[in-house]
């Protein structure tokens, strides 16, 4: 019996050298975890404050793996922890354990940080190795929630093996803002899986498949794909850059494989993806590119189009993207009213071509080269209608053999995952 801190204790301890060092001890004990920390730094936690009571008996061999057998129960009460390898600071930490020889239940636990929370119950292995001992794994299979989390502010432990089934109730990621998120996940060996991910997002509905592996040391990669389901299309498309003022329902279906650094940046060099798009019902103005095409054509009205459908497709492939169809239809028309093919890269530039059609016998085909931020639009050397148009249609049918033949949709090979049983 004794008294560390303001708490008191009693246990008993027997220690057996040989044949192999070996642990037995039982313990019944309050503990102030600071002066704990005191007396005994844990590996991989420090700055820790609060209350915690246990009743545990353990046997263990102490050895380079050790395996740890404890029965009896633990609680946790308005803990203050930081893991050594996360800039996180956690409070309110608020659990409930109960051991049953290698592993254990995780009854309740509940803890905040910033504005974020979490909570978790489920079944957990090697917890005590976890904690005592480096490079011990934490295994972890059960269910998790949040009322709101924020994907910047969170970074997960190290040697964390898990399958859980998610809710969140409000996320965020960068410009990206999410809710009654629901997904099952898998972590095992720096590799995160991402089954049937559902969240309402931008009015709609997105699911997400995928794989982020980090087992790399410098770089992180993300096979997935991206379906969306009736979203407002300017709340989706100006969280990832500025493409003017556009409204209308947007669903898309987006394959990738993407090379993402330690700090979740794509690396454009490396990323590849095919994404078919389909807007409805919208309009779409304040666009440099429609400005100036108007001012070519000298039409006013093209710089701001009430449309009743887009449907485009886009390919990423060395830097290069690959525009093999885009089309518009102009509301209250079946015809097609504004078209637009070709690629751009950083080191060619732009190489678009674009076919104009406002009225029935009426066609402009304008060529569209230059740079993002400086380009220039000009009316082909090529005059004579016929020739014009049979061009237009011959390069469209080569660019989109080629989308079809260099697609990803059987390259990226994605499992999906089954937990939360």
């Amino acid at each position: 019996a004794g008294k560390l801190g303001t708490q008191k204790f009693k246990g008993a301890f027997t220690y057996q050298y040989a044949p192999k060092p070996h642990i037995v001890a039982d313990l019944e004990a309050g503990f102030d975890l600071n002066a704990l920390y005191e007396f005994y730094p844990i590996p991989k936690w420090e700055n820790m404050k609060g209350l915690a009571g246990c009743k545990i008996h353990l046997d263990t061999d102490v050895a380079e793996a050790p395996k740890i057998i404890a029965t009896g129960e633990l609680e946790l009460i308005d803990v203050t922890a930081k893991f050594r390898d996360s800039p996180l600071s956690y409070q309110n930490i608020n659990a409930q354990v109960f051991l049953q020889n290698e592993g254990a239940t995780l009854q309740k636990f509940q803890t905040k940080w910033g504005a974020n929370d979490l909570q978790a119950k489920g079944k957990i292995q090697n917890w005590l190795g976890y904690v005592f001992f480096e490079a011990q794994p934490l295994l972890f299979a059960g269910e998790a929630s949040a009322k709101y989390l924020n994907l910047d502010a969170f970074t997960l432990p190290a040697q964390l093996q898990a399958e859980v089934r998610l809710s969140i109730d409000s996320l965020t990621f960068r410009k990206i803002h999410a809710k009654n998120t629901k997904a099952d996940i898998s972590l095992k060996d720096k590799t995160l899986k991402s089954g049937n991910l559902m969240t309402e997002i931008a009015g709609g509905t997105l699911s997400f498949l995928g794989i982020l592996n980090a087992q790399k040391e410098n770089f992180i990669t993300l096979d997935g794909r991206v379906i969306l389901k009736n979203t407002e299309a300017g709340k989706v498309l100006n969280s990832f850059g500025n493409f003017g003022q556009i409204t209308g329902k947007l669903d898309a279906d987006i394959r990738s494989s993407l090379v993402l650094d330690k700090n979740l940046q794509i690396k454009l060099s490396h990323a590849v993806y095919d994404a078919e798009i389909h807007l409805k019902n919208g309009e779409i103005y304040e666009a440099q590119i429609l400005d100036d095409l108007a001012q070519k054509v000298q039409l006013p009205e093209v710089k701001h189009i009430a449309f009743q459908e887009i449907h485009a497709l886009l390919q990423l492939r060395n830097q290069t993207l690959f525009v093999p169809e885009f089309e518009l239809n102009k509301a209250n028309s079946q015809e097609l009213f504004l078209g637009v093919i070709g690629k751009s890269s950083p080191e060619k530039g732009l190489d678009f071509k674009i076919r104009l059609q406002p009225k029935r016998n009426l066609v402009y085909h304008v060529n569209w080269t230059g740079t993002a931020h400086s380009f220039g639009l000009a009316f082909p050397a090529e005059t004579e209608q016929p020739h014009l148009e049979t061009n237009w249609q011959r390069e469209k049918l080569t660019y989109l053999k080629i989308f079809k033949r260099q697609n990803t949709h059987e390259n990226i090979k994605i499992d999906t995952v089954g937990t939360g049983k």
